[in-house]
């Protein structure tokens, strides 16, 4: 199986450093790439913001946005309702919550959501909200880089199994948890979490 073949459910674009990481990545294999495509040289497939990219980056199909606050996500959808088929979108500060909210405003207008990112939090976004974004960005500088990327593919498609708990014990104080359960719940089903000894919920 080839580089791109193991990858290719998810189109991770290979975002080269420099023209020796390119070529690396060709011979490793990879086919998509986040660069201005090289004169006369047309293997691969490019996605970038040039009129020779297989993929344009053009600001209205295809749009390129940082993702600072509620600002910005706003004008993200606005972008979705302009008819934008990718968003190809890159976090600052936050780093889960936006994909989260952009997978289903993307998935329910039958758009795309890529990831601007590095190999180091490729495999948290290939999971996010157990789908994971479409496709992502990932810069690249250095040749072991690549060599990691090759395994990522399959990340996103692990299936969930059972599990019995057989032990529960007290770790101690804490005030803040996240229950991410609304898949399982139906209808006028829900949860009641507090500390009775102070009526807390």
């Amino acid at each position: 199986m080839s580089a791109q073949e193991s990858l290719n459910s998810r189109e991770i674009y290979i975002e080269p450093s420099s023209s020796e990481i390119l070529e690396e990545a060709l011979k490793m294999g990879f086919s998509r790439f986040y660069a201005e495509p090289p004169e006369g040289d047309r293997r691969g497939f490019y996605m970038y913001p040039s009129p020779r990219a297989d993929l344009r980056v053009d600001g209205r199909s295809v749009v390129e946005r940082s993702v600072k606050g509620a600002a910005d996500m706003e004008e993200l959808k606005r972008a979705l309702d302009a008819g934008a088929r990718v968003l190809l979108v890159r976090t600052t500060d936050w780093t889960v919550i936006p994909y989260e909210n952009l997978i289903v405003d993307c998935h329910l207008r039958g758009a795309r959501v890529f990831a601007r990112t590095r190999a180091d939090d490729l495999p948290l976004l290939l999971t996010v909200m157990e789908k994971g974004v479409d496709g992502a960005v990932v810069h690249v500088t250095e040749k072991e880089e690549l060599e990691r990327l090759r395994g990522f593919g399959d990340i996103a498609d692990i299936a969930l199994t059972l599990a019995e708990v057989i032990s529960v014990e007290q770790c101690g104080v804490g005030d803040r948890v996240c229950v991410d359960t609304t898949s399982m719940l139906g209808p006028g089903e829900g949860m009641l979490v507090g500390d009775t000894s102070s009526f807390l919920f």
